[in-house]
């Protein structure tokens, strides 16, 4: 006889929803499963689970928050002991990019689930957003539109990210030569050389 699943009625489910399906999509790679599941692994009724998210996507949103609150942590601290903006710049380009490494499925549902309102993933987008402008802001040697300059450096960021968990780039690749190179050519574009 099978045992009786039970509402449930202690910790946090929410958290704990969040917690396991992050867990199931770094398994799997993909957010490949079902509030179902989840809380069979949970050992509640699956009619618990909606007490805090309405579908699938609502769960999914809120793990990519997660991821987002995690990366701007990340972020803040990688900036903390920066000598000066143009290493800050540096550092937020090199943790972006680790970060996405070591949580590679976790990135991808970072940027595919997105909720329209200010609580939101896609506040949290910004927010990165927001962190690498003020960096580029503080810099005293850029030129140009500074929102255009961080969307730049943060575009060729996301793109040696992507590459990076896309298995097209390894960790054997020199990421800190591919992260001074999207630095370089954004934030401080090098002279070209004239041939003679």
């Amino acid at each position: 006889m099978s045992k009786k699943k039970k509402p449930y009625h202690h910790g946090n489910l929410r958290r704990a929803l969040i917690d396991t399906a992050t867990e199931l999509i770094r398994e799997r790679g993909m957010p490949e499963f079902t509030l179902r599941e989840l809380a069979r692994r949970l050992d509640v009724t699956h009619a618990a689970t909606y007490h805090h998210f309405k579908d699938k996507n609502a769960l999914l949103a809120a793990v990519a928050m997660d991821g987002h609150e995690a990366l701007l942590g990340r972020l803040e601290e990688s900036v903390e002991g920066a000598s000066g903006s143009g290493q800050a710049i540096r550092s937020v380009g090199e943790t972006y990019i680790s970060f996405a490494g070591e949580n590679a499925a976790h990135f991808g549902v970072m940027f595919a689930y997105t909720l329209p309102n200010e609580e939101g993933p896609t506040a949290r987008i910004r927010g990165i957003f927001e962190r690498l402008l003020r960096e580029v802001e503080r810099d005293g040697l850029v030129s140009g539109s500074p929102k255009v300059l961080a969307a730049s450096a943060w575009a060729s960021y996301h793109g040696v990210a992507s590459l990076l968990i896309q298995g097209c780039l390894t960790e054997a690749d020199d990421l800190a030569m591919l992260t001074e190179r999207a630095y370089q050519c954004t934030v401080r574009p090098m002279p070209l050389a004239v041939a003679s």
